[in-house]
């Protein structure tokens, strides 16, 4: 089945997109103007905020878990929408899948979480905090972990592929449409707890035809973790998979709305444990993105799709057993992440992307958050560490399964390690990235939750 036309004809796209250039070279010179005007007022921060929020964690001891599962389509079906990840006012002109949002809920005695993952290319952290707003009649905000896959087929949820600085990408309707998608998956997977059993299982992904590192070739995290939450009888209810790649295989002239390669991951996962398959992705900054071994097609993103859903399963034959009795402990480290990338204050300035706080100085309001239940730790990071900061921060989880996960509860952009500040292969990563500050902030930050939830290594 070929991708869904929308209603739209291709001439009245054609001529949008005419009237759209015609209007950029003005749009932009006017852009420059305004921004060289008040560039006076963006003066990037050049030290830490001098107040660290203190760490809020909750914790419940070892006993039987409960898990629940559930999926929610949050495809625009409607009018074209801005797409994000490459060329700016690049509107979509056809469906193919569904772009969802996933959810998988945890519970031990009083204490619940939920994890879910979102076939986007991330959320603001104030748009995470109104999904944890709407949720806290049934849950804490403090449990609430909401991941992207950087998907670059998918919706502009962060605002930056209108035309900016002067329009943003956000649309209102879809905004609500995603933001209320997240609620209601994770309002389910709450409603559908059950009595689980966990195991889990890992494998690596080979060397061709799934991922690479165009930067540095040889450092890459091939693991392809997978978690099965199977209910007393053996029967599936989730599978996370965990795997660090970015979705952009179809590439920056495609206009066809979709999951990427997730979608067939899931699709491959499901087809041999029905229940609800979630996909968090690792440390996939500078560069780490699809191995094509065809072109920037639909099928190319179901081959590798389908491959990495394969090597999921694999993962899980047969497994390996966790406890039947698991502690379930949540850590979330709140932190004002100085932003030294000056394009980021402008598009904050002119409103790009929509209410997104700042605190005086050029500090931006974000969070890390740890999750761990039983030997299953998550580190969420808000924002796309490149593999040496992930292998770094993956060393210090003393649990036997810990996954780094990128875009975790924000999207900050590339967390790029200290020492590569001044590497010349990351001239784009810089481009894109908060800075070299925000590095160490975010790494204090995740200490500090790992701390939270008693799966801190000690430095060697």
């Amino acid at each position: 089945m070929g991708p869904e036309r929308l209603d739209r004809g291709l001439d009245e796209t054609q001529r949008t997109r005419s009237a759209h250039n015609d209007e950029v070279k003005s749009l932009l010179v006017c852009a420059c103007l305004l921004a060289l005007s008040g560039c006076a007022a963006f003066f990037p921060p050049s030290e830490r905020h001098s107040r660290t929020p203190r760490r809020i964690e909750r914790s419940a001891p070892a006993g039987p878990l409960l898990a629940g599962a559930a999926e929610v389509d949050l495809t625009p079906r409607g009018e074209p929408v801005y797409m994000a990840g490459y060329k700016i006012l690049k509107q979509n002109e056809s469906v193919d899948g569904s772009i969802t949002a996933r959810a998988i809920a945890v519970a031990r005695g009083e204490l619940r979480a939920v994890v879910v993952g979102c076939d986007l290319i991330g959320l603001h952290h104030y748009q995470v905090e109104e999904v944890r707003r709407r949720l806290s009649p049934l849950i804490s905000p403090n449990q609430v972990l909401v991941a992207c896959t950087h998907n670059h087929a998918g919706p502009d949820t962060l605002g930056m592929w209108g035309l900016p600085p002067l329009m943003s990408g956000l649309d209102e309707e879809v905004t609500e449409q995603v933001l209320s998608g997240i609620v209601r998956a994770a309002e389910l997977a709450i409603s559908r707890l059950e009595p689980a059993r966990l195991r889990w299982g890992e494998v690596e992904a080979p060397l061709l035809g799934v991922s690479k590192n165009r930067r540095e070739p040889t450092l890459i995290d091939r693991r392809v973790t997978s978690v099965a939450f199977d209910r007393e009888d053996g029967s599936p209810i989730a599978t996370l998979v965990h795997f660090a790649c970015h979705p952009e295989t179809l590439g920056s002239s495609n206009t066809v709305l979709s999951p990427d390669f997730p979608g067939a991951l899931y699709a491959t996962v499901e087809a041999s444990r029905p229940g609800v398959a979630l996909f968090l992705n690792g440390a996939l900054g500078g560069m780490v993105t699809v191995d094509r071994q065809g072109g920037r097609t639909l099928a190319e993103a179901k081959r590798i799709g389908r491959a990495v859903g394969e090597l999921a399963l694999a993962a899980l034959a047969p497994g390996r057993p966790l406890p039947a009795e698991l502690e379930l402990r949540c850590a979330r480290q709140p932190v004002y992440v100085p932003i030294q990338l000056r394009r980021f204050h402008v598009g904050a300035f002119f409103g790009i992307f929509g209410p997104r706080p700042f605190v005086s100085g050029g500090y931006t309001p974000s969070e890390v958050m740890a999750l761990r239940f039983g030997p299953v730790v998550l580190l969420s990071l808000p924002g796309e560490a490149l593999p040496k900061l992930g292998f770094e921060l993956d060393r210090r989880i003393s649990s036997e399964v810990g996954l780094v996960v990128g875009l975790g509860n924000d999207e900050l952009g590339y967390l790029i390690h200290e020492s590569d500040w001044e590497d010349e292969r990351y001239d784009y990563e810089r481009t894109v990235s908060p800075g070299k500050l925000a590095t160490g902030v975010l790494r204090d930050a995740a200490w500090s939750a790992l701390a939270g939830v008693g799966a801190l290594k000690e430095a060697k």
